[in-house]
């Protein structure tokens, strides 16, 4: 008997459930460089290990090397029949940090070098331990999300490395044969199809040990038995830190490791009661768009002008950056205000901007604040994402990537400003460091270009109007009384919205129309010097982030931001802190 319309399935209906038939294949890449891995037909959900290389150990007493960077992804979206590409980095060499790995652009960082003698350790995906020898007592620091930092040093050993679960531990301050740091722990992942331990930190110099999952003893003297050994190869162990005499060496950090396994998961449907019952409660579940990639710029707030020239906002752009739906904070930082009346003191430094991603926060650090004419300290420029240039005549430059950032993780976020520089007869001062370059003599240092990544200009995201469209983050310009008169070039703000300086009191200030002394809204630009005594403010950061077109439909924005589609999707336009939900 035929059935009666809308009852085909039986009065099952509803929202259906993903079914995969990957049949449980697992591809491990051992080999370090790129290559591509093809998925099965009928692959919809993979689970996913990336582990960078880890870092080298430090030498001549040195640290452990840190863990290569860890992150596992269960049940993620994929497509059948389809080439991904991976990278396995390689661990580092003595004193050397380990190279990143990836799947499909979602890269975990190299483990950090362990320090040696007068050298700091360094970030990375786990940051690496502190020398026994030289200034640097500290271990660096870890990438959140991914491993942890190293341990620090005492005067008689090492500290180790950090590793993906644990911090490396300190170096033990009373000598013997096993007070170097241990390494850091690792992390277990099942996804070879057995329990492995991966990404140990080294051990400190003093025989510290290795971290579970493949991390290096640290050295000792005298003899071989006290050479340090190396990482465990496709662990991402970090290197043991070196002996403090002959054989100094420390040991190189083990290479990482991909591994994809491609899920075998039954289909279903829902009944009609099922769905009734949970749309009742709420729980019935919505469509989603699930994991995507994508680019990301952060620019905070640039520091405020006086005599010097105020350093550009800190700049950070990422690509390839892993999304999932859930809401997400950014945080918009503003310009620094300069100190009136007069230029005397400083202004106050630009203020962060943050794009809040979960443990893996992506912060830029407010442009330093310009020296003043005033005694020091009111004539050093301050340090920031950019530094702020000197006050006139002698006052010191504010240092530029402070705190530093490496290149893999967004880095570095800008340049140094300039010094103030004396007569005779005639003082200058320095201009405000800028995210593509540092200050010179009274100049603004250039901003950087979003355009490789954000489109050519015009584009209404972009703030700085006619020639500079596009770039971020200038230095502000400073006070330039030689040569006198001049053109305004000798005293210009860095290209990406940094603010114009001053040729002093001798002119009608060069030309320079006052408005300009400030640094543009949204650009992180640095403000500039108007004499006298009228200084200029940073201009306010801006955060973009932009959205594949697959995405882009699940994406909203609250505030005054702005969402603006694109042929390839769209750019959130973040000009004031707010949310950005992914459903």
């Amino acid at each position: 008997m035929a059935q009666p319309a809308g009852s085909i399935n039986g009065g099952i209906i509803g929202v259906k459930n993903n079914t995969s038939f990957g049949k449980n294949k697992i591809t491990s890449t051992t080999c370090t460089g790129s290559t591509t891995v093809t998925t099965q037909p009928g692959t919809r959900l993979i689970n996913y290990l990336v582990v960078a290389g880890g870092g080298g150990g430090g030498t001549d007493g040195g640290g452990g090397g840190g863990a290569g960077g860890y992150q596992e992804f269960l049940s993620q979206s994929a497509c059948g029949n389809t080439p991904y590409t991976i990278v396995v980095g390689g661990g580092g060499a003595a004193q050397t940090g380990g190279s990143l790995s990836s799947f499909n652009c979602v890269p975990s960082v190299g483990g950090g070098a362990g320090g040696n003698c007068g050298t700091a350790a360094t970030v990375g995906g786990s940051g690496g331990g502190a020398s026994m020898n030289g200034p640097y007592s500290c271990g660096a620091a870890g990438t959140p999300g991914q491993g942890y930092a190293g341990g620090n040093a005492c005067a008689c050993s090492g500290g180790g490395g950090g590793g993906a679960s644990a911090v490396g531990a300190a170096g033990v301050g009373t000598p013997g044969p096993t007070s170097g740091g241990t390494g850091g722990a690792g992390s277990t992942s099942c996804v070879s199809g057995s329990p492995t331990v991966y990404a140990g930190g080294g051990g400190g110099y003093g025989l510290g040990c290795g971290g579970a999952g493949g991390g290096g003893k640290g050295g000792t003297y005298p003899g071989p038995s006290g050479v340090a050994t190396p990482g465990t190869v496709n662990l991402g162990g970090g290197g043991g830190g070196g002996a403090g005499s002959a054989p100094k060496c420390g040991g190189a950090g083990g290479s990482g490791i991909v591994i994809v396994k491609e899920l075998n998961k039954a289909g279903g449907v829902w009944s009609m009661d099922s769905q009734y019952q949970n749309q009742v409660a709420g729980t019935w579940p919505k469509p989603s768009i699930g994991a995507f990639n994508y680019d990301v710029l952060v620019v905070a707030g640039g520091g405020a002008g006086a005599e010097g020239g105020g350093g550009g906002g800190g700049y950070r752009t990422l690509s390839c950056q892993p999304a999932t739906p859930g809401t997400y904070t950014v945080t918009i930082g503003a310009g620094g205000v300069a100190a009136s009346p007069g230029n005397t003191v400083k202004g106050t430094d630009g203020g962060d901007s943050l794009w809040n991603v979960g443990p893996a926060n992506i912060t830029s650090t407010g442009g330093g604040a310009g020296g003043s004419s005033g005694p020091s300290p009111q004539k050093t420029g301050n340090p920031g994402g950019s530094g702020g240039g000197g006050g006139i005549g002698t006052g010191s430059a504010g240092s530029g990537n402070t705190p530093a950032v490496p290149a893999p993780l967004g880095g570095p976020q800008g340049n140094d400003g300039a010094p103030g520089t004396p007569g005779p007869g005639w003082n200058n001062s320095g201009g405000g460091g800028g995210a593509a370059a540092g200050g010179s003599i009274a100049v603004g240092g250039a901003g950087q270009s979003a355009i490789p990544v954000f489109g050519a200009a015009p584009q209404p995201y972009y703030p700085v109007t006619g020639p500079g469209e596009g770039y971020f983050a200038g230095g502000g310009g400073g006070r330039a009384e030689n040569p006198n008169p001049a053109p305004t070039t000798v005293f210009a703000g860095g290209i990406g919205g940094g603010g114009m300086g001053s040729n002093g009191g001798n002119t009608p200030c060069g030309g320079t129309p006052a408005p300009s002394k400030t640094g543009v809204v949204n650009s992180g630009g640095g403000g500039g010097m108007y004499y006298p005594g009228d200084l200029g403010n940073g201009g306010s950061g801006v955060v973009l982030i932009k959205i594949p077109s697959a995405a882009y439909p699940y994406v909203s924005i609250c505030g005054s931001n702005s969402l603006v589609p694109t042929p390839s999707g769209g750019v959130a336009h973040f000009v004031a802190s707010g949310t950005l939900t992914v459903d």
